[in-house]
């Protein structure tokens, strides 16, 4: 069974990629997870994310958005002291100010993955990264949609590499290889 390359360096790395990466997610705390990890990850290798996995879920109570956005000085405190996360302060206080606004948009009755989801209609997007290589250039008009989507909501950390992670790991953009057997397996999501 091909796959794509990245996903057959470890076990964890193929189980993430077999099971989550590209599924279209439209639950808003499975996206608020997606989007935390993807914040933790910036600059590190993502098969340290997933070996960090279940104390990262620990520590941020499975990303419950409301708990975290209500404890957040706890959480922080916590979070800066645990080995079994990623102890960067600025990516910690960037996932809790992030919960703060989920939760802010939950009380107004706006739906997180309605704001995301609308901007390509419902549909995963068929590859926009070619041969590996992510080219923000060619996305730039699509990335800017939801560039200013975080920004009018002034999420944390969210640049154009990890948007472009949180996009691809949640489905909205569907970058597996068409070799892949996750591709065509994924094109078979249309709308909600």
């Amino acid at each position: 069974m091909k796959r794509c390359d990245w996903a057959t360096k470890s076990l964890q790395l193929m189980d993430y990629h077999d099971t989550k990466w590209g599924v279209p997610d439209y639950d808003e705390q499975s996206l608020f997870r997606d989007l935390s990890l993807e914040i933790m990850q910036a600059g590190l290798q993502w098969n340290l994310i997933l070996k960090k996995l279940d104390g990262l879920d620990d520590i941020y109570h499975q990303f419950d958005f409301g708990y975290l956005a209500y404890h957040f000085e706890e959480v922080r405190r916590g979070a800066l002291n645990d080995v079994r996360g990623i102890r960067n302060r600025s990516k910690i206080e960037a996932i809790l100010t992030n919960a703060q606004i989920m939760a802010e948009l939950e009380a107004q009755n706006i739906h997180f993955f309605d704001q995301l989801w609308q901007l390509v209609n419902y549909t995963p997007i068929d590859h926009l990264a070619s041969n590996d290589q992510v080219n923000l250039d060619e996305m730039k008009p699509m990335m800017e949609k939801f560039k200013r989507m975080f920004q009018k909501y002034h999420f944390k950390r969210v640049g154009p590499m990890t948007l472009y992670s949180f996009l691809q790991a949640s489905g909205i953009v569907n970058d597996h290889d068409v070799e892949c057997f996750r591709h065509d397996e994924i094109l078979k999501y249309r709308g909600r």
